[in-house]
């Protein structure tokens, strides 16, 4: 039996913005069972591609999630993928968190079950340039940041009182001087 699936307004609007900001502005595809495994098979290309190029970790946990990469992708040889295509991405989800939950012969308890860094454990760093690009793409992004001044009015108006180029540690001491509400709902 074809399944079809139903979605209200605000669903179509957050699944287009999804499709257009992942494979380009000129992208659509519909809700059909078909044009979703479609989709389905796309993100896992593209959620592979971005696991390779931004995670850096230990070789048994690469192997780890290369097994989950590829169980997901056998998720569609079954009619009803869907189930296992979700359970597949939470698995993967969980491993880049640093491992899969263990709870078989105990009662779960929400806090101690799922600390899941007992042999590695997810850190974020940020250069100088994350911190920049952050700071750019607030004001590009964000209507608070955006009204106060645009990204590229910023970058003008440091260069003005300045003289220097917006890639500089100064950048981030100007910016954090000249909009420290700003900076502090940044950082």
């Amino acid at each position: 039996m074809r399944k079809y699936y139903r979605t209200s307004n605000s669903t179509q609007l957050t699944y287009d913005i999804f499709i257009q900001s992942t494979f380009g502005l000129n992208r659509t595809l519909s809700t059909s069972p078909s044009d979703l495994k479609k989709l389905c098979k796309k993100m896992l290309k593209v959620l592979g591609k971005a696991i390779e190029l931004n995670i850096s970790t230990d070789k048994k946990h690469s192997k780890e999630i290369q097994f989950a990469l590829e169980k997901l992708e056998r998720s569609f040889k079954d009619e009803d993928f869907e189930p296992l295509y979700i359970i597949g991405l939470f698995q993967i989800i969980f491993l880049i968190l640093g491992d899969l939950p263990n709870n078989w012969r105990r009662k779960v308890n929400i806090g101690r079950s799922f600390s899941l860094n007992a042999k590695r454990e997810l850190i974020y760093n940020r250069n100088l340039d994350h911190k920049i690009n952050t700071i750019l793409s607030a004001h590009i992004q964000d209507e608070k940041f955006s009204e106060e001044i645009s990204s590229s009015n910023l970058t003008n108006l440091f260069r003005k009182e300045t003289k220097n180029n917006v890639r500089s540690r100064e950048f981030i001491e100007w910016y954090s001087d000249k909009f420290p509400n700003l900076y502090s709902t940044l950082f």
